[in-house]
């Protein structure tokens, strides 16, 4: 409450809303809405897991879930596992 009423104000509080955000005719925003999770299958020929949203991440041990993963560092949505 200090820094509030001293008038500081934190330049990140809004980065969400800005417009830097938007992606190229909101396709990023738009599957967001329409899929809410984000599905990683392993991949043996590479040892790392492949991220619906077009990223690969690698664990020393198991998987995102046992790693304490529930949503996804890319794109944020909550991730799914698919068994292969």
């Amino acid at each position: 409450m200090y820094a509030k009423r001293m008038g500081f104000t934190n330049p990140l509080a809004n980065t969400w809303d800005c417009p830097e955000r938007e992606t190229e005719g909101g396709k990023e925003d738009s599957e967001e809405r329409e899929n809410p999770v984000c599905r990683w299958s392993y991949d043996d020929w590479d040892d790392a897991w492949q991220t619906e949203c077009g990223d690969r991440h690698v664990f020393f041990a198991d998987g995102p879930i046992e790693n304490g993963y529930r949503f996804c560092p890319y794109c944020g949505r909550e991730i799914k596992e698919d068994k292969k």
